[in-house]
């Protein structure tokens, strides 16, 4: 790695790291947000429910305009709405405000998906799945050590508004990062239209492949702690330990994926990873006892963990000109998996029948699978738009080969 890439892999590193905390911080401190403000069902499910919402907004506003605007500026409005967010929460005098600032917690890790990712795919190319999987591992280090640092805190007597107050600070630390990445060099290039993406069946495989994925990945994160309790016998402090689990595969699958997708190919490397968490989704039913559901979550946290980022870096390279908007559709489709296969599990939970809802992740990693497949028969690597050189080796402004890596 360049001199010239290693502060904006730190800085983006940091960034997915707070991605990882803000993901589960209300959840971890739900009991005592809850006692605050008093609330109700429907209001904790409003305030559970903003930072999706939250999300969404972000990744969205990020990828279209910073196709136009530029990348960096979200990047560093991600970091300066974490610092808002987290101040907010930590201050809050009433729901309301409370629930303000829970949307735009949401938007954080939005305005980061739709800026960080499609700059790395701008910037290098075919090589941009190996250093966002590498990136992203460290949002599997946040999902991890966030509840062991809350708890840890929580057990030596600081208040939940402490904590938020001292993420803040993180966001702090993020956005001076962000602050320092230089600004990437401008490219000369006559972009794809938005209506050849709509027409192009690679975009529309990586919106279904992230579909699927953000369903499986609520299972991982919620459903699997609700199953072994209810189904498995395990008492509720065991059963938060899937979060964790699924945390660390993250991190460990990631890092290795870095290496492997150069050597086997987007296509190929999707598809494994759906095949393993078929069989860790299936064992994790199947299997008998307390111990083996464990080894399942493991496969299943292993097999996912290249999943998304490849799949944003397959479909945004294609998209010359519009990689932002191209990885904001794509994470959006990972949101309306996020609510849809839950629902579903819900549903049949509410029957009786959670084991079934948990094994809906089967179907749901084999048409993941599916979408991949044909490209894993003929694709030895990330390839380039058709006839397009690929871009970690030439730009399309006609550069010398290297130039387009460089920030």
């Amino acid at each position: 790695m360049s001199e010239t890439q290693r502060s904006p892999v730190a800085a983006a590193s940091l960034s997915t790291g707070l991605t990882g905390v803000s993901l589960i911080l209300i959840g971890s401190m739900l009991p005592h947000i809850v006692e605050a403000f008093a609330l109700g069902e429907m209001q904790t499910g409003l305030l559970t429910g903003a930072p999706g919402f939250g999300y969404l907004v972000g990744v969205l506003l990020a990828g279209f305009l910073g196709d136009r605007l530029g990348y960096l500026h979200f990047w560093r409005l991600g970091g300066l709405m974490g610092v808002l967010a987290f101040t907010g929460l930590a201050l809050a005098p009433t729901f309301g405000v409370a629930l303000a600032a829970a949307i735009a917690l949401g938007m954080v890790p939005g305005f980061f998906d739709g800026s960080i990712n499609p700059l790395f795919v701008r910037l290098l190319g075919d090589k941009s799945a190996a250093i966002l999987n590498r990136v992203h591992a460290f949002f599997g280090a946040g999902v991890i050590g966030g509840p062991l640092v809350i708890a840890f805190l929580m057990a030596r007597g600081l208040l939940w508004r402490w904590i938020f107050g001292l993420v803040a600070v993180l966001a702090g630390v993020v956005l001076v990062a962000a602050l320092r990445v230089p600004a990437p060099p401008k490219q000369e290039r006559q972009p794809i239209s938005l209506w050849q993406v709509l027409r192009a069946g690679w975009f529309w495989r990586g919106v279904v492949a992230s579909a699927m994925y953000g369903g499986l990945e609520v299972i991982m994160l919620s459903w699997t702690a609700l199953y072994l309790v209810k189904v498995r016998g395990a008492t509720t402090e065991l059963a938060a330990l899937p979060i964790a689990l699924f945390g660390a595969m993250l991190l460990i699958g990631r890092l290795a994926s870095a290496r492997m997708v150069q050597r086997i190919g987007a296509s190929r490397l999707i598809v494994a990873g759906a095949l393993v968490a078929v069989l860790g989704f299936g064992l994790l039913v199947v299997l008998p006892g307390m111990i083996w559901p464990w080894v399942a979550v493991a496969l299943a946290g292993i097999g996912l963990s290249p999943i998304l980022l490849t799949v944003f870096a397959d479909a945004s390279h294609r998209a010359v000109g519009l990689e932002g908007a191209v990885s904001s559709l794509v994470s959006a489709s990972s949101g309306m998996g996020k609510w849809l296969l839950p629902l579903a599990i819900g549903s049949l939970a509410h029957r009786g029948r959670l084991d079934i809802g948990i094994l809906l992740a089967v179907p749901c990693a084999l048409i993941l699978a599916g979408a991949y497949f044909s490209g894993a028969l003929r694709e030895p690597a990330i390839s380039s738009p058709e006839g397009e050189p690929p871009r970690g080796r030439c730009s399309a402004s006609g550069n010398k080969p290297g130039n387009a890596s460089r920030f």
